[in-house]
């Protein structure tokens, strides 16, 4: 369950910061650069978590918390332009 929290967790930010920089103009390379910032930033942030946590409880919760995020659906950013 920690290694799924580990790596699944920064694919799932980059992709989603990807999918908005993209969708918001940024085009392709920009929202390269965006989803990988994005998944170094998750990777860094929920390493530096679970490795100064000690409790294995704490631990369970933040794994918990974060593969309930990967569960949710990525709902689509709408363009006002599209919707008139």
């Amino acid at each position: 369950m920690f290694q799924m929290a580990i790596f699944a967790l920064p694919l799932f930010m980059a992709v989603t910061a990807g999918r908005f920089a993209y969708e918001t103009g940024a085009g392709v390379m920009g929202a390269i650069v965006v989803g990988l910032i994005a998944a170094v930033v998750a990777f860094g942030v929920a390493q530096l978590i679970l490795a100064t946590t000690r409790s294995t409880a704490l631990r369970i919760i933040i794994a918990g918390a974060a593969l309930a995020r990967l569960a949710t659906p990525i709902i689509p950013v709408q363009d006002p332009a599209r919707l008139a």
